[in-house]
């Protein structure tokens, strides 16, 4: 890539990366092909994501971790599969494409806490058993001694929480309404939502 510029004011669609696959190849018929490639990853692995996660709702909701889970659980008989948790998660992507839609800013931001979201669940199931000595969790075959356990719990919890503090930091300097990282924001909202 030799023009950074060039690429954020590309006129294919607005789409960087497009941007970027045309300085790198140099040619039309070269940026189509990759483009092409990533259109062919994006169609084969799609329907697969949305299927696992209408599974994962319908699992989750077998064991009442949802709210409405007695309608979220019934397998169709006529479909035989979770057609309720298929069709919840289906309302879910279109609302989170309308958000797009609506406000690129806003979605960009609901993306970016993603990363601050994640590592908070796994925060959330570290800290605990850190803080309870360990008392809660069943021995199982790959049990860390304690002192081992530790140091590797106490650091992961330190490398969230100073990494989660900055992801929320803005991307530029100065900072303008619509360059302004509102990933925390969204992470705070999200959470108490």
């Amino acid at each position: 890539m030799t023009d950074l510029t060039a690429v954020f004011n590309t006129r294919i669609v607005a789409l960087p990366l497009a941007g970027m696959f045309q300085q790198a190849m140099r040619s039309t018929g070269g940026t189509f092909a990759l483009l092409l490639l990533f259109l062919i990853d994006q169609v084969l692995n799609l329907p697969g994501a949305y299927i696992t996660a209408g599974r994962m709702l319908w699992t989750l909701a077998r064991d009442d971790a949802v709210p409405f889970s007695g309608f979220v659980r019934r397998v169709d008989s006529k479909w035989r599969n979770p057609f309720n948790a298929q069709v919840i998660c289906g309302v879910c992507v279109t609302i989170l494409g309308a958000i797009y839609v609506g406000n690129a800013t806003a979605f960009t931001a609901f993306v970016g806490c993603f990363t601050i979201l994640t590592t908070w669940s796994y925060c959330a199931a570290i800290l605990p058993h850190l803080l309870t000595r360990r008392r809660n969790v069943p021995r199982g075959p790959f049990w860390m001694s304690t002192w081992v356990a530790y140091i590797v719990s106490g650091t992961a919890c330190a490398y969230i929480l100073v990494f989660n503090v900055l992801y929320m930091f803005p991307y530029v300097y100065p900072v303008t309404v619509p360059l302004m990282n509102y990933a925390c924001v969204m992470s705070g909202g999200l959470t108490i939502l």
